[in-house]
């Protein structure tokens, strides 16, 4: 019997000796000729691409090449082998006191990156900040250093309630008021957040990347996304920076985000820090917060109703009848087709992202068929679930 062409990619896949041989498989597989002759392999849709990602994945030869990647990536038994021994090494690390250091260090070289490749947007100008999702501190910390002057509040779950330690040393604390609770609350008015009366000139919205996508359900994780939107809508002072994490798809709950963006920022790019570069997510930084009272009203109802439907929500991510497609829509109107410009748009946004992901998956593939070429353990390394997994 013939193998499908589900059963003959996983095959190949398994039997890949160099990135040679995955450069030639993903060529021959991105090229739109043979998508357009051949429609999209099984094994790519509807597993790892959906209705809505079609399009894109269509128009983008840098989207097609990043999901063959993942795919091959994924079901090779070499990198699978990496994987289950950076999982059982920092199984046995998290036991160990230095975990929280680490962490903190790691997420303070991330902002500094970040600020690197944003022309120092955030050295010496910062005044107020809320940083939702705070723990462990590296943001904050790099921000405090940074900005002599500047304060912060935060707001984190505690460590007694699922959070991560929060570990900003006490000197720095002298200017950084925490709140430990659920970002879902203050976002909903069950808990009030005190405000600076212009409001805050930076906010970061990374709390939702800190859940482990592996044991959190679909919807608390894009209920947090929204109720970071929300926060960020109701706190930002004129003129102010949001830097919100976002999966790096165009699903259609991200690329409806990414239009309220657009339309309530004057400047709006997504950022993937080489630190972070294998892990499927990008910073999006948006800059001039223009928002007049109407859209404020607006867009803080229509969030408030995605946080409703998610926060009542049952059943699979991908279901018919709710499931992620059916959240409540932020901009324009219901049931509206996507305009060819938003098609261009979303896709020029997020292609430098896609390519450095590429590359450091690549490089990382590269290593585990090499076993004689050391990989570099990352203590916050990107699980195979986080690099090649379909969750929208």
């Amino acid at each position: 019997m013939e193998p499908t062409q589900a059963t003959a990619a996983v095959a190949i896949s398994e039997h890949f000796a160099t990135i040679a041989d995955v450069d030639e498989a993903i060529r021959a597989n991105a090229a739109i000729e043979r998508i357009q002759s051949q429609g999209i392999p099984e094994y790519i849709a509807p597993r790892r691409l959906t209705a809505f990602e079609k399009p894109f994945f269509e128009r983008s030869l840098e989207l097609r090449q990043l999901i063959f990647m993942k795919h091959f990536y994924s079901e090779s038994d070499a990198v699978t082998q990496i994987f289950q021994r950076e999982h059982e090494r920092n199984r046995i690390a998290a036991k160990s006191e230095k975990v929280p250091r680490k962490y903190l260090d790691s997420f303070r070289k991330t902002f500094r990156d970040l600020n690197d490749e944003c022309n120092n947007a955030f050295g010496y100008k910062v005044r107020w900040f809320l940083d939702l999702g705070c723990a462990p501190g590296g943001f904050a910390t790099w921000l405090l250093r940074n900005n002599k002057k500047a304060r912060g509040t935060g707001i984190t779950l505690s460590s007694g309630s699922g959070g991560l330690q929060f570990q900003l040393d006490a000197k720095l604390r002298e200017r950084f008021w925490v709140y430990f609770d659920d970002v879902c609350r203050f976002a909903m008015g069950q808990a009030i957040l005190g405000t600076p009366g212009r409001g805050f000139d930076l906010v970061l919205a990374n709390a939702s990347i800190m859940l482990g996508g592996d044991v959190v359900p679909w919807n608390q994780s894009v209920r947090l996304t929204h109720a970071q939107l929300l926060m960020a809508v109701q706190h930002l002072a004129p003129n102010g920076t949001l830097v919100m994490s976002l999966k790096a798809r165009p699903l259609h709950w991200i690329v409806d985000i990414v239009e309220v963006l657009r339309d309530l920022f004057t400047s709006v790019v997504a950022v993937k820090p080489q630190s972070q570069a294998r892990r499927s997510f990008v910073y999006m930084v948006c800059r001039g917060f223009r928002a007049d009272v109407g859209s404020k009203g607006r867009y803080i109802l229509r969030l408030r109703e995605c946080l409703e439907y998610l926060n009542n929500i049952t059943g699979p991510i991908d279901a018919p009848s709710g499931g992620t497609e059916n959240i409540p829509r932020l901009h324009g109107v219901e049931g509206e087709a996507l305009a060819d410009e938003s098609y261009q748009y979303v896709i020029g946004l997020f292609r430098n992202a896609w390519i450095r992901q590429y590359s450091a998956i690549r490089l990382h593939y590269e290593s585990a068929l090499q076993p004689s070429k050391p990989v570099d353990p990352e203590l916050d390394s990107s699980t195979s679930e986080d690099v090649a997994a379909g969750s929208q």
